[in-house]
């Protein structure tokens, strides 16, 4: 029997040991990594894997409260964690439930079966089936959005995960089943030393999938920022630098107007150089707000916003157009408040209206509807299409994917779909849902799907 328990225990000692080089290069990940979703978890996890295969590899050597119940809840919160850090890594909610209810089944359960009724095979079938429910939990969550993206170190750690929920199942079975009459844990049977060699692979295979996930993610984040400062210069040499153009040439003709004592030309061109101005104002407003969204990694309050509030001071902002164009705008506001930042939040909606009151004709008519979502609140700008604008007005469902040029109004109105552009863009990064479809021969849609955060 003393070879057998010095197999047992230097197996649990190599199981501490490999836990402890995982907590280090987990770690290691996080300090280097502190904004990644899932390091700061699973470095947690790593830590309190490795306390817990140290307590076990000291099993009669120590009390029962440290090696046996101390060491087992150590082990399961340190599998809960590695789930919060997949949840986190794949933007997912937390399991709460079955995080907590493991943990808590592991410590009532451990007491009961080692102090009310000692029995070491029930506390193996215990163990056993909470880090079946925990590893099987994060080898789904984990596969679910791997399935659209490219292949990589994620079905590494899905198919190690599912490996380790396998063999703690046939071990708590074969515990149950064959193996009932354990009375001491480091005289116990060779399928008990492997599960020490279980936790080695685990260690291993765990920390090098976890480490790979984090480096890949951070390189597409990088990728990411990479492709939108590209954009935001793209955007301030080309379509901030045109409108500045105009609006000089526009200023010329009117003081040339007034030289030549024109005065109605030149009221109509002082229109045409605010309107101008107007529109280049709220393009650079809305590159602020996107580059605060996409750059800025400071946290940010969100807030109550009611939205029948937004909708009609966005409708009084374009008051002027909306008489000049004669446009009957109808607002059906269901849903009273959203927790959301406003400043994107108004973005977005004077956007969506803008665009609008530049594709509805004259006499034409605007729907604004608000409703609540099981997600947030759903906006929905429907306005009626001229049969000859058509043609002009298909380019603004496309318009968010590419700019692929000048776009005029029914009113004469010239934009480049620059600001829905970025409306798209803000709408991905935020967790929004952003669609403008054709709902009918005259009618086109803009529906904006908010998703609500937590004041």
């Amino acid at each position: 029997m003393d070879a057998i328990a010095l197999d047992i225990r230097t197996m649990a000692i190599m199981a501490a040991l490999t836990s402890v080089l995982q907590a280090v290069a987990l770690t290691t990940l996080w300090r280097a990594a502190p904004q990644a979703p899932g390091p700061r978890e699973w470095a947690l996890g790593g830590i309190m894997l490795a306390l817990g295969m140290l307590s076990i590899s000291f099993r009669n050597l120590v009390p029962d409260w440290a090696s046996v119940i101390v060491a087992n809840v150590l082990i399961v919160a340190a599998h809960a964690a590695y789930l919060a850090g997949i949840n986190s890594h794949q933007n997912q909610r937390p399991d709460t439930r079955v995080i907590a209810g493991s943990i808590l089944a592991t410590v009532g359960l451990f007491l009961w079966f080692t102090y009310y009724e000692n029995n070491v095979s029930a506390r193996i079938i215990v163990i056993s089936a909470v880090l079946v429910l925990l590893s099987a939990t994060a080898a789904i969550r984990l596969s679910r959005p791997v399935r659209d993206r490219k292949p990589s170190a994620a079905w590494l750690v899905v198919v190690m995960l599912g490996a380790h929920a396998a063999f703690h199942l046939v071990r708590g079975l074969y515990t149950f089943i064959l193996d009932r009459r354990i009375s001491d844990f480091m005289q116990a049977s060779i399928v008990h030393g492997a599960a020490f060699a279980d936790i080695v692979i685990f260690s291993f295979v765990a920390g090098l999938g976890f480490s790979i996930m984090t480096v890949a993610r951070t390189n597409e984040r990088l990728a990411d920022e990479l492709a939108s400062r590209t954009t935001l210069l793209s955007i301030i040499a080309h379509d901030i630098r045109s409108p500045f153009t105009a609006l000089i040439g526009m200023t010329t003709l009117v003081s040339t107007s007034l030289e030549k004592g024109d005065v109605q030309e030149a009221r109509i061109l002082t229109g045409k150089v605010s309107r101008a101005a107007m529109s280049t104002l709220n393009l650079l407003e809305d590159l602020l707000i996107w580059s605060r969204a996409e750059f800025t990694a400071a946290t940010r309050n969100a807030s109550q916003i009611a939205l029948q509030d937004l909708v009609e001071k966005k409708v009084h902002l374009f008051e002027e157009q909306i008489l000049q164009k004669r446009i009957d705008v109808r607002m059906t506001l269901n849903h009273p408040t959203v927790c959301q930042y406003a400043d994107e939040l108004e973005m977005l909606v004077r956007n969506l209206l803008s665009n609008a009151i530049k594709f509805c004709p004259p006499d034409g008519e605007i729907s604004i509807v608000t409703s609540s979502t099981d997600a947030g609140a759903m906006i929905e700008i429907s306005n009626t299409v001229a049969a000859t604008q058509r043609a002009t007005s298909s380019v603004v469902k496309r318009r968010g994917e590419a700019p692929s040029g000048e776009t005029v109004g029914t009113a004469g109105e010239i934009g480049m779909g620059i600001g829905l552009d970025l409306c798209r863009r803000l709408c991905s990064k935020a967790g929004h849902n952003l669609t403008i479809r054709a709902d009918a021969k005259d009618t086109f849609t803009a529906s904006l799907s908010v998703r609500e955060l937590a004041a």
